[in-house]
């Protein structure tokens, strides 16, 4: 009898779970993805950084299809509140050996803003940062109070694939 009720009461769960994935299912198609991901791709939301008018528009846009499709918030609603702090570097420039290098059009700062007086510091070039057992661009170098400046991608090879 107990085994009978497990059985019944199984069938049961697994049905009504059935019926709640087919609501969902039938919501999406190649169509309608495509569509929502046009949208949130979309220059009008203007890469939805963190904090900013575009990733605002992007996540009212999911809370109205949350809604549309019958998805219920979690802990009474659809959005995690959390402190964001925007740090935007003022106009940090790089003189090296006579040339002027440009925040963001020629190098990226990996640090804190508050904290950047590189004054004299001495800068190591460490090409991609590769550190494989096969090829390491760190093997003696001493990195210890120093700039480190490296390329930002992969290298490629003459059929512009990464290596």
């Amino acid at each position: 009898m107990r085994n009978l009720l497990n059985v019944v009461l199984s069938v049961f769960f697994l049905s009504s779970q059935a019926q709640i994935a087919n609501k969902y299912v039938n919501n999406i198609n190649a169509q309608t993805a495509r569509e929502h991901l046009e949208y949130l791709a979309s220059d009008e939301l203007e890469g939805r950084e963190a904090g900013q008018k575009g990733q605002k528009l992007a996540g009212a846009y999911l809370m109205q299809n949350f809604i549309e499709y019958g998805l219920p918030p979690l802990n009474g609603g659809y959005f995690q509140k959390f402190n964001l702090r925007v740090v935007e570097p003022g106009k940090i420039k790089i003189s090296v050996n006579g040339d002027t290098l440009s925040y963001f059009q020629d190098f990226l700062h990996n640090s804190d803003f508050d904290d950047s007086n590189f004054s004299n510091t001495e800068v190591v070039f460490i090409g991609y940062g590769i550190g494989a057992d096969s090829y390491n661009e760190y093997e003696g170098l001493d990195l210890r109070d120093k700039v480190v400046m490296f390329i930002d991608s992969e290298p490629k090879n003459k059929k512009e694939n990464t290596s």
